[in-house]
């Protein structure tokens, strides 16, 4: 366990001096704005993901199972009607 903190620590110390943070509230907004940044990426990906496999945005929904329950089952059909033919 002594390893893992230590490793976070030094990855910590890393982070605060490549980026001259002088307090810990810009430490803090530094951390906030890499998360934010990083969940921006993954949702895009997502997001284009989902356009060009399921042809809906999940960007034009508020929560994730209105998103998948109306769009899931719209897919779903097309699939089912696709192959009766």
């Amino acid at each position: 366990m002594g390893d893992i903190i230590s490793e976070r620590y030094a990855h910590a110390e890393n982070a605060w001096q490549r980026f001259s943070s002088q307090t810990l509230g810009e430490y803090s907004d530094l951390y906030l704005k890499t998360d934010v940044l990083l969940l921006t990426d993954i949702f895009e990906n997502f997001r284009k993901n989902c356009i060009a496999s399921y042809d809906f945005d999940p960007a034009h929904y508020y929560v994730l199972p209105s998103f998948m329950g109306y769009h899931a089952e719209t897919y779903a059909h097309k699939i089912r009607v696709a192959h009766r033919h």
